[in-house]
């Protein structure tokens, strides 16, 4: 990644930048579908979760085009397209004139960064919205530095390509008929823990993998060579709700929960990884996923003619996906 450039940074009111409109309730039975895209609470497709046709509207609705969305749990997004949002979403308006779309992806990176605030227990309101700043380069009057922003961004465009030797592939539909609900604690059991902290102040470098509530690289922080405790082949949940599948030896900090399961391995590992995530919406900075939370939570998973989890069925699925083979040690 490229690393941005030493240069002034000041903090701005979001009013100061944007004037903040929320959008406005849909429910099904009132859509009819059409080509504009409705923006909703979700952390996929770029919120877009319909199409619909303006006749829906009435005049005191709107579309909007070429802004940034916000939702309730702080997943942000460029709509470079005219879309119609719901109330759960609110719509940023450009104060400034620079309204393009190098400068506008710059702010949606900066606003991101106050996602870890948002979850299932503190949505995001709109006068909580208004109380935010973010930090932004500045010129040397104090001002928004809009040229050094798009110049940057432009630069970092220039690095992006399309491999055309790359071909296009479509993933297999996974038939959901057969699953289950599992609750999280009975699933694993008594093959649960919860890691140990370890500050880095006290951690010495070594080959050792230390994970914690991270959504970047796996989880993975650190290597140290002072393990509390050491686990191996298990899946990690953090107190953000970010889950992945860790192959080999490794240790965690109190922001993990470790779970094991007798059947499990690194492709069915990797199914249920994924299907964790989807309950990440509940949890965040005000509302973590400790253990007390996490066990009582349920997941839907494949299951066999016994009603248990079909451990071979999710490995098979994984394994027959693009790419899988990069797995195979």
């Amino acid at each position: 990644m490229k690393v941005i450039p030493q240069t002034k940074w000041e903090w701005f009111d979001i009013t100061s930048l944007f004037k903040i409109e929320k959008g406005e309730r849909l429910v099904k039975t009132d859509r009819i579908d059409g080509e504009v895209p409705l923006i909703t609470a979700s952390s996929k497709n770029n919120g877009i979760v319909d199409f619909l046709s303006k006749e829906v509207f009435k005049e005191k609705k709107k579309t909007f085009d070429n802004k940034i969305t916000i939702d309730m749990f702080f997943n942000t997004f460029y709509q470079d397209e005219e879309y119609f949002s719901d109330d759960n979403v609110h719509t940023l308006i450009p104060l400034f004139n620079k309204n393009n779309l190098y400068i506008m992806l710059f702010l949606l990176t900066i606003l991101r960064q106050s996602a870890y605030k948002y979850g299932y227990g503190r949505q995001l309101r709109i006068k909580r919205l208004e109380l935010e700043k973010i930090k932004l380069p500045a010129d040397e009057e104090g001002n928004p530095d809009w040229k050094f922003m798009e110049k940057y961004m432009r630069e970092l465009s220039k690095k992006v390509y399309f491999d055309k030797k790359v071909k296009k592939v479509s993933l297999r539909k996974v038939e959901t008929k057969n699953w289950e609900k599992f609750v999280i604690g009975a699933l694993f059991k008594n093959n649960f823990k919860r890691g140990m902290r370890l500050i880095e102040i006290d951690r010495t470098k070594g080959d050792i993998q230390y994970y914690s509530a991270s959504s970047k690289n796996n989880g993975l922080t650190d290597m140290i060579a002072n393990p509390i405790f050491i686990e191996k082949d298990a899946l990690i949940y953090s107190t953000f709700g970010d889950s992945f599948y860790v192959e080999g030896e490794f240790t965690a900090s109190d922001e993990i929960t470790i779970l094991k399961h007798p059947e499990m391995n690194k492709y069915n590992g990797l199914f249920i990884a994924t299907i964790l995530k989807e309950n990440k919406y509940k949890y965040g900075f005000g509302r973590k996923a400790f253990l007390n939370k996490l066990l009582k939570d349920t997941i839907k998973l494949p299951a066999d003619e016994e009603g248990n989890p079909d451990w071979k069925f999710m490995e098979k699925y994984i394994k027959s996906l693009p790419y899988s083979k990069t797995l195979e040690n």
